[in-house]
């Protein structure tokens, strides 16, 4: 038997560092493109491995079940630093580790989307400054 199952119900007791990546941007920028939220990911136009992850971008904070009524739905979406993230105002975690589908820690080293996929999303000043000549 492996170190990481114990001994006595079999549960698997390792934990795990899952990394953002590439793939998981593209997860949280296709939900922001729908609006911030979907029913379901299958909604999402993700390749199978995407889809199989994204539940994962809620390590990082980034997305969330909603709740209605004190009950978790199925339907996913942006959480507010999820949304700063996308627009460049906030950094995560290179990396989280997690145990049973919990963070329990993380990485030092922040990271920005700039850093993992090439944004075109312009902020209300670069506007003004693009068109400032002909004001």
């Amino acid at each position: 038997m492996s170190d990481h199952v114990c001994s006595h119900c079999g549960a698997n007791v390792r934990a795990y560092k899952h990394r953002l990546n590439k793939g998981l941007t593209k997860g949280l920028l296709c939900l922001y493109n729908v609006g911030g939220g979907v029913s379901k990911i299958a909604d999402l136009p993700l390749t199978k491995n995407e889809f199989n992850n994204f539940q994962k971008l809620g390590f990082w904070g980034l997305v969330e079940k909603e709740t209605v009524g004190g009950e978790r739905t199925c339907r996913w979406k942006l959480t507010k630093l999820g949304y700063d993230f996308i627009l460049g105002r906030s950094l995560v975690p290179v990396w989280v580790e997690t145990f049973r589908r919990a963070t329990i820690g993380n990485s030092k080293e922040m990271v920005g989307i700039s850093d993992l996929v090439t944004v075109n999303y312009k902020k209300r000043e670069d506007y003004l400054n693009d068109y400032s000549e002909y004001l």
